[in-house]
């Protein structure tokens, strides 16, 4: 059973997950919310604060590019509800008697929850660019595909790693809804969403953008929009050009510090990392 095991494990995840449409559209609470207050108030906030060609397209770009990175963050939460719910129902004990090894099974549930974020967030930008081709806008090239493609994989290895380790402290399926509820609403703020960073005080957007949350914004956002929005600042001053981005989070700043690209890669998969191998730790001291 040892060799079947994580495939096991793998498909019995995948088929509970999406069975429970509540466990579903929970899991999408965090970008449903950000999609709403986008569609009724914060586009045109936008748009008519921006007065500049293209700023509807560019706005909607930037847009995608915050959806992408709270979407494997929610999901993979959601997903990880059925290691909670294993452990309050003691059906982690079965597991445990059986000769199937940790390993597998610690498996199984991270490789689950990394393909359910996958493709949710795939699912969401074949959405995005149905809009965007709907509406007349701007829609990614092959490169740019490779390059969301990239970052989304190193984003789902991230969220999961790290709410990963955040269950392994839960035991009970309440404690879970009441975390999952509030993922899925702070998640917006994190990302700037709701409240451009630019307009959060120093300390707190300082702390938003060392979070790996923003750092997968930020790289989203510069593959998604960062061409448009350049197009919409030309002939201006580039100084209007670098404030708008740094307001609404194409680049991040700890203090007057901007983290470049490459160091936003690396804060995604140094979390990654570090959070897999507490999350092993946790597990193995029967801590969790």
């Amino acid at each position: 059973m040892t060799g079947g095991a994580l495939p096991f494990i793998v498909r019995r995840n995948l088929a509970l997950y999406f069975r429970d449409r509540m466990a579903v559209f929970y899991s999408m609470l965090g970008a449903l919310v950000v999609l709403a207050l986008y569609a009724f108030f914060i586009r045109d906030a936008y748009v008519t604060g921006l007065e500049a060609p293209g700023a509807a397209n560019a706005t909607d770009l930037w847009m995608i590019g915050s959806l992408m990175a709270i979407v494997p963050v929610t999901t993979s939460l959601g997903a990880l509800g059925a290691f909670v719910s294993d452990r309050e129902h003691k059906r982690a004990n079965d597991f445990a008697v059986s000769p199937v090894s940790p390993l597998a099974i610690t498996g199984g549930y991270l490789l689950s929850t990394m393909l359910i974020a996958t493709a949710m967030s795939l699912g969401v930008l074949a959405l995005s660019q149905a809009f965007m081709l709907a509406v007349g806008g701007t829609t990614m090239g092959g490169i740019q595909f490779a390059k969301v493609l990239g970052v989304l994989a190193i984003s789902v290895l991230s969220s999961t790693s790290i709410l990963f380790l955040v269950v392994t402290f839960l035991r009970k399926e309440s404690a879970f809804g009441g975390i999952s509820t509030a993922v899925g609403v702070f998640s917006g703020f994190v990302v700037g969403a709701y409240i451009p960073l630019g307009d959060m005080p120093g300390g707190v957007s300082s702390a938003f953008s060392v979070l790996p949350m923003s750092s997968s914004a930020s790289l989203f956002r510069e593959i998604l929009a960062a061409d448009a929005a350049a197009s919409m600042y030309a002939g201006a001053p580039p100084s209007e050009l670098i404030d708008h981005r740094a307001y609404v989070g194409f680049d991040l700043y700890v203090g007057d510090f901007m983290l470049e690209p490459w160091m936003c890669a690396a804060v995604i998969l140094a979390s990654a990392v570090a959070a897999f191998l507490l999350a092993v730790l946790n597990l193995r001291r029967g801590l969790a």
